[in-house]
């Protein structure tokens, strides 16, 4: 009987008790799929809430940072942990607010398995009412977004297809890619668009995506970032925005997008009732506030020129921290 490829389940996570539905998920997994290490990279959360996760599970493998360093630098802490202690065959980048449905990683290493230039795997990501959160991800000039979301799961999502990212939140790694390109890339700390930069590195190497329907999971959203300030997220949220493009996008794209950008926190804009007027024109506070940090967004990239440029004319150099 042919053994089964190892995996290494690795969670960061902060300030999020909700954790325990993760991991008792995980735990029914682990008796379909026994070779599954699982580890949570705790970003110093408070109230000893690691210790709390160690005494519950304590099959689980924990790492206490003594800093929250966000999602790249966790998972990064997390995978360098399994390299040297429990050489993994594949890495499961997984949310601590998901849930993990029957089947779901034993099915995503045998997809793997079949393809052998698959890199990156994604799965049907759901929210807990049902409906389709992500069925992979697109990519163009003006902009990114999921295939499904929001859409009710009526099978039309069924098919497996090559992808231009999978989500963060879910994100299966083959070891070779690892070993070929390296790490996340720690400047898109704390969160978001880090996943999408990994995908566009893992193509360049000659790897291919795959959006897998028949793993599933429950996706809760964002729940340990809802707990950040709304501006300070905005914030994060347009700086990486503006790091990816600069790092990946064809020179092309680059005005489409920030044209796509700025219309979309436009018609974002929110708080009609706090509108003050100039002359003819009407603006809205929200808007304003959102365009003046967009700014502050791009003077910040623009200090990390250097190094981003650095990186987008080497994009196949393996990044290790």
């Amino acid at each position: 009987m042919k053994k089964q490829p190892s995996i290494a389940v690795i969670i960061a996570t902060w300030n999020y008790p909700e954790i325990d539905r993760c991991l008792v998920s995980l735990r029914k997994e682990q008796k379909i799929y026994r070779s599954m290490s699982i580890i949570v990279v705790d970003n110093a959360s408070e109230n000893n809430e690691g210790k709390r996760i160690k005494k519950k599970f304590p099959g689980v493998y924990l790492i206490q940072n003594n800093k929250n360093y966000g999602f790249a630098k966790g998972n990064n802490i997390g995978i360098k942990y399994a390299i040297k202690n429990l050489k993994p065959d594949y890495f499961l980048l997984l949310n601590n607010d998901t849930e993990v449905k029957k089947n779901a990683i034993k099915n995503m290493i045998e997809f793997a398995e079949s393809k052998s230039d698959a890199g990156i795997v994604g799965c049907k990501l759901l929210y807990p009412s049902g409906r389709i959160q992500h069925a992979g991800g697109w990519i163009k000039p003006y902009g990114m977004g999921h295939y499904g979301n929001h859409e009710e799961d009526r099978g039309q999502y069924n098919k497996t297809k090559e992808v231009d990212y999978a989500t963060g939140a879910a994100f299966l790694i083959k070891k070779e890619v690892i070993e070929k390109i390296g790490l996340l890339d720690e400047g898109f700390s704390p969160f978001f668009r880090e996943e999408v930069d990994f995908c566009f590195r893992a193509r360049k190497a000659g790897y291919r995506l795959f959006y897998f329907p028949k793993s599933e999971i429950i996706h809760y959203t964002s729940e340990s970032i809802k707990k950040r300030q709304r501006y300070y997220t905005f914030f994060v949220f347009e700086k990486n925005r503006i790091r990816l493009a600069l790092l990946n996008f064809p020179l092309s794209w680059l005005l489409p997008f920030e044209i796509a950008s700025l219309a979309f926190i436009f018609a974002s804009k929110k708080n009609e009732n706090k509108k003050f007027g100039v002359g003819n024109l009407a603006f809205n506070w929200d808007f304003a506030v959102k365009l003046i940090i967009s700014l502050w967004a791009h003077l910040f990239t623009l200090i990390k020129l250097p190094e981003i440029l650095s990186k987008r004319f080497n994009r196949e150099k393996k990044i290790w921290y």
